[in-house]
This record gives structure tokens, sequence and C-alpha cells, in this order.
């Protein structure tokens, strides 16, 4: 398993059991650091069986209110870079016939949230570009699954500066890390699946949200 990170993986790899190799990158200010990635990962597994794409982070405020730097880096790191690194690894996986691309988006992408317009546009971009990717891809052997989760507790969503203007800390929690882990894990050894709510409502919001829009205010 390669793991990439800005800075996170060394406290894993001293904290976990788990063996894994790290590349650090950051994927906030540019995207020359993909081929990196894909290049270490042949190098150090030989090639690429899984991607799974769950980069992403918050910058919480009104749109006016952030800088472009704060847009800019959502938009990159949440939508562009899982775009490129798909994109890199599509013509290897071409010719093995076969791979899985697991896409983590989030529940969010059904409603406008106020505070969260570009973290949403991010996502929702992502999402629709890989719904759309896994109808491409009929019949090559890749597999693309979606995955949405609601808030999932023990992450660093909440952990930019920006949350701190609010109390975030009666956040109802739909589900944990483990969860999460454990589903994504589940459909990537699963052939027919190919999207996973995390929690139940989310599909069902989903639809209603299609059909008269919804908008939440943080």
């Amino acid at each position: 398993m390669l793991l990439v990170a800005e800075n996170y993986w060394e406290n894993l790899r001293r904290n976990t059991m788990v063996c894994f190799n790290g590349v650090q990158c950051d994927l906030a200010t540019t995207c020359t650091c993909c081929g990196k990635i894909i290049e270490e990962a042949y190098k150090v597994l030989g090639g690429i069986d899984v991607l799974v794409n769950n980069a992403g982070y918050a910058v919480y405020g009104r749109i006016w209110e952030r800088s472009w730097e704060d847009v800019y880096g959502q938009v990159m790191v949440n939508m562009v870079s899982a775009m490129h690194l798909t994109h890199l690894v599509l013509k290897e996986m071409f010719k093995q016939r076969k791979g899985v691309i697991v896409f983590v988006l989030t529940g969010a992408v059904y409603a406008y949230i106020t505070g969260l317009a570009v973290y949403g546009a991010s996502k929702a971009g992502l999402s629709h570009y890989a719904e759309a990717l896994k109808h491409e891809l009929e019949g090559n052997g890749i597999r693309v699954v979606t995955v949405y989760p609601g808030s999932i507790k023990g992450t660093e969503f909440f952990g930019h500066p920006s949350f701190r203007r609010k109390d975030f800390t009666k956040v109802r929690w739909d589900t944990n890390v483990e969860k999460v882990v454990d589903k994504i894990i589940e459909a990537i050894e699963r052939d027919n699946v190919t999207k996973v709510y995390i929690s139940w409502w989310i599909g069902v919001t989903g639809k209603v949200a299609q059909l008269f829009g919804m908008t939440v205010s943080l």
C-alpha cells in the first residue's frame, strides 16, 4: 500500500501496525507531484490494482470572506488531484483490463451548505466526474466505486482554523472512521458494488434533494 499525505503519514507509521510506504505531497498547490506519486507506486508496488481518492478538506466561511488561495486549494485537493491521479492510472489499468478506482465523496453533494460552498461544489464536481466515468468504463474490466459518507467522527474535517468561529462540538456524527474504512474495503472486494452510502439516509436525502433542492445553513 502506498499512502499519500502532506504531513500525517509519519505519525501513522509510528502509531499503527499497518505496513505501508509513504509519499509526501501537497495537492493544494500543484498537481506536479501526481506523476511522482504514480511513479513511486509502480516502483514500490510493481503496479496499481486499486486507487482510493480520499484526499479532501474544507474551509468554513461565506464565499466573499475567504481568500482565493482557500478556494483554489479546496478545488485542487478535493477534485482536480483526484481527476489527475485517475487519468494517470487509467492507461495501465486499460492494459491489464482490470482495476478498481474509489472516490470518497460526501453526502453534502446533495445539499447546498452555506459556509461550505466551495467544499460542496468541488465534491459535487468530483461526484459528477466519477459517476460519468463509471458508465464510460463499462465493459473494460475497470470498476469505479463512489462512496458517500455523512459526518465522520475521528477525522480532521473541522481541524481548519476557520471552523473555530462557530461551535461545532455538538455535531451529530453519522459514523466513524473504522466503519467507513470497513465499507470501502468490502466494496473493493465485492465485484458487484459500485456505490456505497455509509448511512442509509444519505441515499434518501439525495433523491429528495434532486427533486426539490435542499439548503442547509451552518
